[in-house]
């Protein structure tokens, strides 16, 4: 089972760009989001090949069958940028992948707290004005 909603919400992807990736109508993008249907497999293979298997395994239940597909995956990877990225530097490049997203975490965070300090102001201004 692959956790659609975890996914796309923990690396800030817009549902528009998963339509076009995977070829789904918004209809599709949204059942999935909102729980309602299960990505086929072959829709999870066009994620790692986008995305890169650390990334995407992290959303995939560990099941037997999702292991096995996963740990025999080639080993050749596109992150996104068309094009394949040779054995040599996928290691260099998977380091990469996992500063960004760990960056992109922080932001999504640093975010989040943002907009919660911007309620807080907005209560103690109302209280002020009291």
């Amino acid at each position: 089972m692959f956790r659609f909603n975890d996914f796309i919400e923990d690396l800030g992807i817009k549902q528009s760009i998963l339509q076009e990736l995977l070829d789904y109508s918004q209809s599709n993008i949204s059942k999935l989001a909102n729980g309602k249907g299960e990505l086929p497999e072959n829709k999870i293979d066009i994620l790692i090949k986008h995305f890169g298997e650390d990334v995407v395994s992290k959303y995939i239940s560990k099941d037997e069958k999702t292991v096995d597909r996963i740990s025999s995956y080639d080993s050749s990877t596109n992150y996104g940028h068309n094009n394949t990225i040779n054995s040599g530097n996928q290691k260099e490049n998977f380091s990469f992948m996992k500063i960004i997203i760990t960056m992109q975490e922080q932001m999504n965070r640093l975010i989040a707290l943002n907009e919660k300090s911007q309620e807080q102001v907005s209560v103690l201004i109302e209280q002020l004005k009291k």
